[in-house]
């Protein structure tokens, strides 16, 4: 699992070799959460409070690589 890298404007910058942004799609519902991030099985676990839950990447993240990162206005 990596950590991701909280930033301003819901981007989240990792820090694993490939490197990726990630953009939160519901960032309300993760506001707070520390995120982790398993690019091997596509899975997202977030710590919300004392709960843990697991979700699929593709449902609440879009990624991106580096050279092509958007940029946020």
């Amino acid at each position: 699992m990596r950590d991701i890298l909280p930033s301003s404007n819901g981007v989240k910058r990792g820090t694993a070799e490939s490197a990726y942004a990630v953009h939160i799609n519901d960032l309300d519902r993760f506001r707070g959460a520390r995120l982790q991030i398993n690019l091997a099985s596509n899975m997202i676990t977030t710590t919300l409070g004392l709960m843990d839950q697991t979700h699929h990447i593709k449902s609440h993240l879009t990624y991106y690589d580096f050279p092509e990162l958007p940029r946020q206005s």
